[in-house]
Order: C-alpha cells, then sequence, then structure tokens
C-alpha cells in the first residue's frame, strides 16, 4: 500500500535531469518520463542551476563530469538555496574524498555507472520516500498534538526502509530497530540509555563531529557521512541523517536518526575490480598512518602495446600475474603493501627503518623481468620502471614525478629525492597555467602588431599580430605560457581571443594583416569552423594572411591542404612561416598554392657575413618569384642586414630594425 502512495507522489514531482552526454541523458530521460510527472532536463550544471532555480523541481539527478560548472559544484550552490531538495548524483567516480565531499554537501543517493534502470528508480523512490517524509515531518511540527497518528505511521515507514535510533535531548537512545540492532550487533537492552559514542569509531573525523553538534545546537537537520563500528569491531560507514523533533515551543523533544548503510560503496571505491587488490583511494588513506612512508610506483613498459596487439582481456590477464608475482614477494617484506593503481600501474608501500629495503626497487624489476607471459601460445617478457619518494608530504605525487622522469629518460628506477629540481620545474608550471587562466578570465591577453615594410618604397604595407600577455607592469612573451596552455588544455581558447581581438582592431583599417596559426589550429573542428565564420562575418577577407610554419601537422597534409584551399576561396591569403628552418620542402610550396613565404630569421641574422645563409636566402628569394610567391625577410634587426634582404631581391622585410611588436599600430 506504501509503496503504490510513493508511486503516485512520484507521478505528481516535477524532476530536473543534468546530463552532458546526449545518448545517455535521452536513453534515461525516456525511462524517467515513464513514471514521473514533469521532467526538465539540462547539459551542464551551469544550465542544471538556472533551471533550478526558474523551474522549482522536487528532483534533481544529476553526472559529475560536466562542462562550464561540474554536478557537485552545482550541488553546492543549490544547497545554498534549499537544503531539503534531494539530489542523485550518478558517478563513475572512484574516489574517497570525493565522496565524503558529496554526502557533507548533502547529496541523499549514490548510482554508479553504467546505470542500471531498476537501481536509479530504488533511488529516485528513496527520495520519494524522504521528500514524503520531510513534508509530513513539516506539518508535524506544526501540528504535533493533532497529528501523532500520521507521525508514528511515517516512523513505519521508515523502520522498514533505514537504520533508526531515537534519542532524547541529551542523547540518550530511548528507541531502535531491528536494522539498528543488526548492524551493529547489540541487543536492545544493551543499547537503550546509551549515548551513540557506544559505536562511534576513535578516530572519526573530529570536523564531522563538529557539525553535528552545530547542527543540534542551530535545531537544524544534519547530513553527513559517519564511520561507526560494531560490537565485535567490524567497521562500517553510513550515510546519516538527524532530524530534530520540535514542539510547539520550538524545544527538542528527541532526535529520530536515520542511517543508510554505505560500507559496500566505500569498499568499491578502495579497490581495484580488476585484482581485488586496494587502490589509489586506500593509498592516499593508508599513507596516513605512516610515520616515514616509503612509496614506490611501478608502471609497465609499453603495456599498451599488449592491448592494443593482444586485446584488453589477454592485457587483464597478465594484469593479474603481475599482481600475484608481486604480492608473492611483497607479503614476505616487513610492513609492505601492494596496491594496484590505475591501467598498468602498481604501487609498493612500507616504513623507512630496514636500510636493506632500499634494494627494492631493484629487486622488483628483476622479478618482473624473470617472468615469461603466455598469451595464445606466445611467450612474452616484460619490464617496468620504478619512481620512488622518502618525503611523506605530496608523496604520491613525488613518486609520480620520479617515474615519469625515469621513463622520459630512459632508467630503470629513480627516487623523487634525486630530481628534485623536476619539482621546481612542475611549480613553475603551475604558477604560470594560473597566471595564464587569469589572463583569459581577466581579460590580459592582447595582440601586439610587428610592421611589416615594402622593400621597394620603404612603406609600412602589413603587420603580423602576436600574442603577449599582460601581468601588472610586464609585457609577457608567448614562450613563457604556450606550452602551459597546450597541456592546461586552453590553447584554443587563446587562438580564439586573438581572432577576436585582431579582426576587430583591423575592421576600419587599410592595413593587410596576418595571424599565425598552429597545426593543432587547424586540425581543430571548432577553432577552423570559428576562424571561417569570422572571415566570412568581417568585409576584410581580401587584407587577412593566414600564416601556418610548415614544420607543424604536415603528416595530415590533406587537410592542412583542404583548410589552405578554404581560406583561399573567401579570398584569403596563405603563407609558410619559418621557411628554411630545416623542415622545407619545395614541393609543399608548390603543391599548397601559398601566395607569401616568410623565410626563417636563422637565415636573416647571419646574412651580411653568413655565404651559406646568403646563397639559401638567394634560392627561396629566385624560387618565389619564379612561382609568383612573395617573400617576407624575419629577424631584420640591423641596417646591414636589411640592406642584403633588398639587394637578395626579398619583397618585404620585418624586425626589430623596422619596428617592434605594440599594442597600437603606427
Amino acid at each position: 500500500m506504501f509503496d503504490q502512495e510513493l508511486i503516485e507522489e512520484l507521478k505528481k514531482l516535477t524532476i530536473l535531469y543534468v546530463e552532458d552526454e546526449p545518448d545517455v541523458q535521452t536513453a534515461l530521460a525516456s525511462i524517467i518520463r515513464r513514471r514521473s510527472g514533469e521532467l526538465i532536463l539540462a547539459s551542464n550544471g551551469q544550465e542544471g542551476y538556472e533551471k533550478f532555480l526558474s523551474e522549482k523541481p522536487d528532483l534533481i539527478i544529476t553526472d559529475i563530469k560536466m562542462p562550464l560548472m561540474d554536478g557537485l559544484e552545482m550541488a553546492k550552490k543549490i544547497r545554498e538555496h534549499s537544503r531539503s531538495i534531494p539530489i542523485i548524483i550518478t558517478t563513475a567516480f572512484n574516489d574517497t574524498s570525493f565522496l565524503i565531499d558529496a554526502i557533507d554537501t548533502g547529496i541523499n543517493q549514490f548510482v554508479l555507472k553504467p546505470i542500471d534502470s531498476q537501481k536509479l528508480f530504488a533511488s529516485i523512490m528513496h527520495c520519494v520516500r524522504e521528500i514524503t517524509y520531510e513534508a509530513r515531518l513539516e506539518e508535524t511540527n506544526r501540528e504535533l498534538t493533532k497529528n501523532l497518528k500520521m507521525l508514528t505511521e511515517y516512523r513505519n515507514a521508515v523502520e522498514v526502509s533505514s537504520i533508526v535510533s531515537i534519542t532524547d535531548p541529551e542523547g540518550r537512545i530511548m528507541e531502535v530497530n531491528d536494522e539498528f540492532c543488526r548492524i551493529t550487533e547489540f541487543s536492545r537492552d544493551e543499547l537503550l540509555g546509551q549515548t551513540h559514542h557506544l559505536i562511534k569509531c576513535d578516530d572519526e573525523n573530529y570536523d564531522q563531529q563538529k557539525k553535528i553538534k552545530a547542527a543540534k545546537a542551530d535545531k537544524k537537520i544534519f547530513k553527513g557521512l559517519i564511520k561507526n563500528h560494531s560490537k565485535s569491531g567490524r567497521i562500517f560507514f553510513v550515510d546519516l541523517t538527524i532530524v530534530p523533533i520540535l514542539d510547539q515551543n520550538h524545544e527538542v523533544i528527541e532526535y529520530v536518526e536515520l542511517r543508510n548503510d554505505v560500507t559496500k560503496l566505500i569498499e568499491q571505491i578502495h579497490t581495484d575490480p580488476l585484482t581485488g587488490f586496494p587502490n589509489r583511494a586506500a593509498l592516499s588513506k593508508d599513507i596516513k598512518l605512516h610515520d616515514a612512508p616509503v612509496l614506490l610506483t611501478i608502471n609497465l613498459d609499453s603495456f599498451k602495446d599488449i592491448n592494443d596487439f593482444y586485446g584488453n582481456a589477454a592485457g587483464d590477464r597478465i594484469l593479474i600475474e603481475v599482481t600475484a608475482i608481486l604480492d608473492k614477494y611483497i607479503r614476505n617484506v616487513d610492513g609492505a603493501k601492494l596496491y594496484k593503481l590505475s591501467s598498468d600501474e602498481f604501487a609498493v608501500l612500507l616504513d623507512r627503518q630496514d636500510k636493506d629495503k632500499c634494494f627494492l626497487p631493484e629487486i622488483l624489476n628483476n622479478l618482473i623481468e624473470k617472468n615469461e607471459f603466455d598469451i595464445n601460445d606466445t611467450k612474452i617478457n616484460l619490464s617496468a620502471t620504478i619512481g620512488y619518494s622518502f618525503t611523506k608530504k605530496n608523496i604520491i605525487a613525488n613518486a609520480d614525478m620520479a617515474l615519469k622522469y625515469a621513463k622520459a629518460h630512459h632508467i630503470d628506477s629513480i627516487s623523487f629525492e634525486d630530481v628534485s629540481f623536476v619539482e621546481k620545474e612542475h611549480e613553475n608550471n603551475i604558477i604560470w597555467s594560473k597566471k595564464l587562466k587569469e589572463a583569459i578570465f581577466e581579460d590580459k591577453l592582447v595582440p601586439f602588431f610587428q610592421p611589416i615594410v615594402d622593400n621597394k618604397t620603404g612603406k609600412v604595407v602589413k603587420y603580423e599580430a602576436l600574442i603577449r600577455m599582460i601581468d601588472l607592469d610586464d609585457v609577457i612573451a608567448p614562450f613563457k605560457f604556450l606550452d602551459i596552455a597546450v597541456r592546461a588544455k586552453q590553447y584554443h581558447k587563446l587562438t580564439k581571443i586573438m581572432i577576436d581581438k585582431v579582426f576587430e582592431t583591423f575592421k576600419d583599417s587599410e592595413y593587410s594583416f596576418s595571424l599565425n596559426f598552429t597545426a593543432s589550429d587547424v586540425l581543430n573542428d571548432d577553432t577552423r569552423g570559428y576562424l571561417l565564420n569570422k572571415i566570412k562575418k568581417y568585409g576584410i577577407r581580401e587584407r587577412f594572411i593566414v600564416e601556418i610554419l610548415e614544420s607543424e601537422g604536415f603528416e595530415r597534409y590533406d587537410e592542412i591542404k583542404s583548410f589552405f584551399n578554404e581560406v583561399k576561396a573567401l579570398g584569403c591569403k596563405v603563407a609558410i612561416d619559418d621557411f628554411g628552418s630545416g623542415y622545407s620542402n619545395f614541393q609543399h610550396i608548390v603543391n599548397l598554392n601559398v601566395d607569401i613565404i616568410k623565410i626563417d630569421g636563422s637565415l636573416i641574422k647571419n646574412i651580411v657575413n653568413d655565404a651559406s645563409s646568403q646563397i639559401v636566402t638567394q634560392t627561396i628569394a629566385q624560387f618565389a618569384k619564379q612561382l609568383g610567391i612573395s617573400t617576407i625577410a624575419e629577424y631584420v634587426h640591423s641596417k646591414e642586414v636589411h640592406d642584403k634582404v633588398i639587394e637578395l631581391g626579398i619583397d618585404f622585410s620585418q624586425g626589430y630594425f623596422l619596428g617592434e611588436p605594440a599594442p597600437k599600430l603606427l
């Protein structure tokens, strides 16, 4: 009867479903619509938050990883407006810190991906039960004496679905249900009159206890993850909700504590599903228990080749075998513990006490290399690379950094303490990554313009636009931040910023102008489309020159050529930049039908005294003239160089002698 009532309640509810993957959203939306009332859809956290504000849904289902704003950030913003609206998270995350953060945020239910529709429906029904409970509880608090029967019925409903205890205002247990006795292994007689300290773990999070006390003091509902133990000492984790029951004078009569057992979910988060061994989340937790830890991170070399050639199933079998080999040895090393990290990585954690353990990286390497592995009657051998660290602070990151260094330099094993200079480089990257994000957000990425002079008339006829970052009063050259932009996946944002600002600068100018693009820009559908749309929007296509380095991306020659044809069809010109820098291919120039060749500064800067540079430059100039292609000499830094460039027949010159890059046109 109660289940049917909940189903009817579900049909009255408005559900907001936030998911950025269209296929997943479409599939689950059709399932939800059949059972619920109105369904509102959003494709990212920002849109979901806006629809929460405008549509006032009763229940929210959201993914975690999404553009613009992730699901957990959206949930935190929603909790600023409502602590009561149920939120269900669909997630493939296996990170304990994320889970704790999510529960502390007030997430009601978790559904692990791939999503089982029955489990999702069960979670929805659980939330419907909570919605129904909170609605009735509010009514009960207002009219407690008139609605005692309703409260009793609801308690009976909760009794069969949750771990329930009721305490007096001082925290003494007055009532427990059968589920509470089952999970704690205490009888009712042993529990009644006691406090929940009977099942509280000594190492329970102190901040959580402070939050519970604060919620009780403010007569508010508490929700959070709590670690408890049973009578026999078995540890279990619960999602705890403490609800104060108030009388007509707003005084606490009792507390109703509802627990949901999430132990299996916590265990899944701490365990590698393939091998059953503890994973990175468990490692992070265990490191805190060591005063002087040593951590070894082990990576199987070229393991991707095995997966690609023999298949993932064969790769998984080998990972299981390697785990068994390592475990057989590690279990005999005092205080050592083996972990299976992501993909083809393992870790060993131990105390830094026994000096003999310093040889462990070499031993483990030899252990892997001496074993043969059988795949479809084919014998293969493996090797491994090991990075390790003795420094407890950031020890996982330190060992990972040592591992990356060892792999990059083809070393079997190395400690972080031997390559600590890498940390400084890493810190520098972090600093510049932060500066770059701030520059994007605060609009501090700007174009500077370097003039290009016609060698016949001596007049400025065009400009090249060059990106700069403004950091306080300093102008930062791109070599400081462009590589960081690529690693931080911000590079294409920079390209779009330059397109916008440069096109806006030259829309009312008489000058031609060029903008440098990488093969990455050209081969990126979004960036290429953005550029082509801007070219069509502004009426300056005949003055716009697309520059690209010949050395980049020419292994995808047909796609580069197709792009060149597109921009030339729109009336723009195409230039090859840094020609003569060592990758030059005259056949590319012919086949790509370019309009301009920019001769690399490595040739021009020594052209006065270097006969070889003169010969190569003159050859390029003559070749270009025969094909009707214009030439530009870069790095013209003195009058002597400029005179020599003119003598060799170069059409245009660019360099500091003629004009430095500046924020304004001359």
